[in-house]
């Protein structure tokens, strides 16, 4: 990949499905980011309010403890959680896109580069003579219509 290219990263995969997962991956965010806002290109006040709605989700996580919570902790949590990402994925989508931004800080990030998956060539893109295993028409076997009329 050239480096004038930025490298697409997934954003949905860094964040967790699991809400204690998740607080703990908004805080790591929000904590490099706010490290060094100038190098992600995210203002110091976006930066301090992705540290604010981190510390409110994971503070209405506590409340939410076995035991303890109830229907409006619950509600309130969800209602943080909702929140928060509402506020992360833009600046995860504009750190994802930025050619500026390092794949270090990326990765500092939990933003990973999507596996290229490569599709093998097949034995008869390999060697046009190898007709083995290559669907052909009208044999009545595996590559041909088998008899019946295509749609």
């Amino acid at each position: 990949m050239s480096s004038s290219t930025p490298a697409r990263y997934l954003t949905e995969r860094c964040f967790p499905k699991a809400d204690a997962d998740l607080a703990l991956s908004l805080d790591l965010i929000a904590r490099n980011i706010a490290a060094e806002p100038a190098a992600h290109n995210v203002s110091r006040a976006d930066a301090e309010e992705l540290t604010r709605l981190a510390a409110a989700f994971h503070a209405a996580l506590v409340r939410c403890w076995p035991g303890t919570r109830t229907s409006l902790d619950t509600a309130a949590k969800n209602q943080a959680r909702d929140e928060a990402l509402a506020r992360f994925r833009p600046i995860i989508r504009q750190i994802r896109d930025d050619p500026a931004v390092t794949d270090a800080l990326r990765i500092n990030l939990n933003m990973r580069k999507p596996k290229r998956r490569s599709r093998g060539p097949y034995p008869w893109e390999q060697d046009p003579r190898a007709s083995w295993g290559r669907p052909t028409e009208g044999t009545g076997g595996t590559g041909g219509t088998g008899g019946r009329a295509r749609s």
